[in-house]
């Protein structure tokens, strides 16, 4: 709303506000019956790097009903090995700021077994403000895509 006043754009705001805080009491509402998953959700390679504690993706996993498998390590986003990935039941790979794609997961499921990978919108996870407006309804697909 802060913005909104700055840019003399007070209404806009305010509307940004109402819609995100609806979509997000909905979210809640289809959430709450969700397991919880412990997740690893990866933003970087060479050298594998998470998104860890006191982050906002932190606080979107958590939304999500997800327990993020690297809180306890140290610094925003931590270095990870490979094999440390294990401790996860799903692997989330962003497509931000590093661009995992279908090649990284196959080389994941030669070495890393009985695990879930998903390729996710960094954006929705990263990415603050008008945004998250539509971020609910991937998430709602999201756990579509982990079920199937």
């Amino acid at each position: 709303v802060s913005l909104g006043q700055l840019f003399s754009k007070q209404k806009t705001a305010v509307q940004i506000v109402y819609e995100v805080q609806l979509e997000a009491k909905k979210f809640s509402d289809f959430i709450k019956d969700q397991p919880t998953l412990k997740v690893t959700y990866l933003i970087w390679k060479d050298p594998y790097m998470v998104a860890g504690n006191d982050t906002f993706i932190n606080t979107l996993l958590e939304l999500n009903n997800f327990k993020n498998v690297f809180l306890d390590k140290e610094g925003r986003y931590p270095e990870v090995t490979f094999e440390e990935l294990n401790k996860a039941d799903l692997i989330l790979l962003s497509s931000e700021p590093y661009p995992f794609s279908e090649k990284h997961i196959s080389v994941m499921e030669a070495v890393i077994k009985n695990k879930k990978i998903l390729l996710v919108d960094g954006e929705y996870f990263s990415w603050y403000g008008s945004r998250l407006i539509k971020a609910f309804n991937y998430f709602r697909n999201l756990q579509a895509d982990i079920k199937s």
